[in-house]
């Protein structure tokens, strides 16, 4: 008898049963993989929002740090003899120019706004009737000084006088340590001269002096270093009431300490705004506008006079670059050559038509007036009112422009650049864009950025932000002392 074998399928139930653990099965790799998706999308939403963040700041920041570039000049040093104004102190009267009083007894130490750069000087002063322990100092950069101090009192019959060094210590006295000092009278003017080589010092030295009655004589004549370049005046005194008078100084170059001036050119249009500044914000404080030189070409010196009528201007070929034509330029003329007492300013801007060389030193261009109806850039012009100043050669320079730059917020929330006349996107979804002008030329930048939510979140309460914020002092717009060059 043949057996034949039986063979057996699924049941209803058990294929219910099989295909219930694939749909679980298949259900938790689709949730698996979508949510691995929707992570990697919020880690890419969230990438890109850092890379529009990182990309903004720098052009921002590079943009403003740059701002003013060859468009500002520092003060310029002086020269001749100068009353020396002490800086603001609360323990001492610094109101009147040439002259320092004690106010109390404290301990504290009165300094000069000016100081010599270089070379020679002689610094005077006369101590009052009232003099307590009055030191005064010439300082060097190095922090090493000469000093010469006396105590007089009538009341009380002192008139001490001392010479201290840093390197030397005390050098002379009124009472008999050192080089031997005739003590200190009523009128006595003293003297401290940073002196030039003669045929008994082979380098600059230190002398210091007495004026009595009229008649100048020599105190000591050091043997120590000269403090290093720039010096400085310091004073000090123990009581209220003492007082020294007619400080001055004389020497060149003479700088400032502080109290400058940085002086601005003065600036063309840009569109239908006139530039103020540098950086000149505008749209209450939602766009700016940012001009400067080109960073790789030097300014120029005006070498012909560069009239109304006049289409060529020669200058100094400048070291470092050259013009060619389509280059936009901006003659400057500051008024004057004293950046404490500028007059008349004005500017104009042109575009380079041509540009040659008739000889090694000299540039000689061709130039288009940029005026509101041909603006350069298609952005900046000048009046017709500077168009028609008379540039001398003296007081007139000559840059070489780079495109101008406005940051501004678009109606669907972009971040725009726009470079001369090219426009660029720096970020999307951009929720704040602010910008401010603190005290002095110190720029806040602030702009908030959103991720583009798709993955993220799309609503303003949970939407992924990045926040760009930061403060820039553009260094050509706060250069105000030659000490900085």
């Amino acid at each position: 008898m043949k057996t034949s074998s039986l063979q057996r399928g699924f049941s209803l139930i058990e294929l219910l049963v099989a295909m219930a653990i694939t749909i679980v099965a298949v259900a938790a790799a689709v949730l698996l993989i979508t949510k691995f998706a929707r992570t990697a999308g919020a880690y890419g939403e969230v990438s890109t929002l850092e890379e529009q963040r990182g990309s903004a700041d720098t052009l921002l920041r590079a943009d403003f740090d740059g701002a003013g570039f060859n468009l500002t000049r520092p003060s310029m040093p002086s020269a001749g003899k100068e009353l020396i104004q002490f800086l603001p102190d609360p323990n001492f009267d610094t109101g009147t120019l040439g002259s320092l009083t004690k106010l109390n007894t404290a301990a504290a130490w009165a300094y000069s706004s000016t100081a010599v750069s270089s070379g020679i000087s002689l610094w005077t002063w006369t101590p009052s009737n009232v003099c307590h322990d009055c030191w005064t100092y010439v300082v060097g950069n190095d922090g090493s000084y000469a000093a010469l101090a006396i105590y007089y009192d009538q009341s009380d019959g002192g008139n001490a006088i001392v010479i201290y060094e840093t390197a030397a210590g005390t050098v002379g006295t009124s009472w008999g340590q050192g080089v031997t000092l005739s003590p200190h009278a009523p009128g006595d003017t003293y003297e401290i001269g940073i002196e030039a080589p003669n045929g008994q010092q082979t380098t600059r030295f230190l002398r210091y002096y007495r004026i009595r009655n009229g008649v100048r004589s020599i105190l000591y004549t050091s043997t120590s270093p000269v403090p290093s370049s720039p010096q400085y005046l310091l004073a000090y005194q123990s009581a209220a009431g003492s007082a020294i008078n007619n400080v001055s100084v004389i020497a060149a170059p003479i700088a400032y300490r502080s109290n400058n001036t940085t002086e601005f050119a003065r600036l063309p249009f840009d569109g239908g705004t006139q530039l103020t500044s540098p950086v000149t914000i505008t749209g209450g404080g939602n766009s700016v506008n940012i001009l400067s030189g080109d960073k790789a070409t030097d300014a120029a010196p005006a070498l012909t006079t560069f009239s109304s009528d006049s289409t060529q201007i020669d200058l100094k070929t400048p070291a470092r670059a050259s013009y060619a034509a389509g280059d936009a330029v901006l003659v400057v003329d500051y008024g004057n050559t004293d950046p404490s007492n500028p007059v008349s300013p004005a500017s104009a801007v042109c575009v380079i038509s041509a540009a040659s060389n008739p000889d090694s030193q000299t540039t000689r261009l061709t130039l288009t007036r940029a005026r509101q109806a041909n603006p350069a850039w298609g952005r900046l012009w000048s009046s017709d009112t500077d168009h028609a100043h008379t540039f001398s050669p003296s007081e007139t320079s000559v840059i070489k422009l780079a495109p101008p730059v406005t940051y501004a917020l678009s109606t669907d929330s972009r971040l725009v650049r726009i470079e001369g006349a090219r426009v660029s996107t720096v970020a999307f979804n951009v929720r704040q864009l602010n910008f401010t002008q603190a005290p002095g030329n110190t720029f806040t930048a602030s702009a908030v950025i959103a991720a583009e939510g798709i993955e993220t979140a799309n609503d303003s309460t949970n939407e992924t932000r990045s926040t760009i914020q930061f403060t820039s002092t553009p260094r050509a717009m706060n250069l105000a002392s030659n000490q900085q060059n």
